[in-house]
């Protein structure tokens, strides 16, 4: 089944961010011991392993991601970044620091050709991704929070087409304070339900920006089956503990 708003789904989780800044926010969870803190078990797989990905470059990793029924995509295979290029398309010349790290779709595919194949063949679909961007302390001035980050991405996707309904405060599993946002649509038939959780930590002269979203697109008279997927994922998210 092919629609106006499944030709949407990669847009919806795709267009990332032209930003100002962010700041750090840790909620009063947060582990202070010193022991905790950058602690990098050298027996922990890095990259995918099972249902857990660990990143070193950006220091963070995240589980609960969806098994039975799903593809994953990491940027660390040749295969993934075929995919993750496929999916988003190439980096455009000047465009922020920002790296797409994993793509997973609920599909079991090989490869980008054959997820495009399935997907249009489904009456369901969707993807759950994760992204980085990198920022200078320069451009660091008008946004604080991820509260605030996501108030700005709010009005980008306004602009866009892309209504955002609701949102909340949200908590990674080591106690620091991201912000989520969601929002729905429906056309001919079909009903979009896509979010966005945020969070922002420091990094010597510049701040990370991490982005976990998601997009479904069902028929209406249906009910959403990713949302809770993607909140297990961002309940899961832990920093500088590999």
């Amino acid at each position: 089944m092919v629609s106006k708003l499944s030709t949407y789904a990669g847009l919806f989780s795709a267009c990332f961010l032209f930003l100002f800044g962010c700041g750090e926010e840790r909620t009063d969870a947060v582990k202070e011991s010193n022991q905790n803190e950058n602690q990098i078990s050298s027996e922990a797989p890095l990259g995918l392993s099972g249902e857990t990905y660990r990143n070193q470059r950006f220091l963070f990793k995240v589980s609960n991601l969806p098994m039975e029924g799903w593809s994953i995509f990491t940027v660390e295979t040749e295969v993934g970044r075929e995919f993750l290029t496929g999916f988003y398309g190439e980096k455009e010349a000047g465009e922020h620091d920002s790296h797409l790290l994993l793509s997973t779709v609920p599909f079991i595919v090989d490869s980008f050709a054959e997820y495009s194949e399935k997907k249009d063949q489904a009456n369901r679909q969707g993807e759950i991704s994760i992204l980085v961007e990198v920022i200078s302390t320069a451009e660091v001035k008008l946004i604080r929070s991820a509260e605030d980050l996501a108030q700005v991405y709010k009005l980008q996707k306004a602009e866009l087409g892309l209504p955002m309904k609701s949102e909340k405060r949200v908590v990674s599993a080591d106690g620091y304070s991201g912000y989520a946002i969601y929002g729905d649509l429906s056309e001919d038939g079909e009903q979009a339900e896509y979010g966005y959780a945020f969070f922002t930590r420091p990094s010597g002269k510049s701040q990370r920006i991490y982005r976990l979203a998601y997009v479904e697109v069902y028929p209406v008279g249906e009910t959403s089956k990713y949302k809770g997927i993607f909140e297990q994922m961002v309940a899961s998210l832990e920093f500088n503990i590999l």
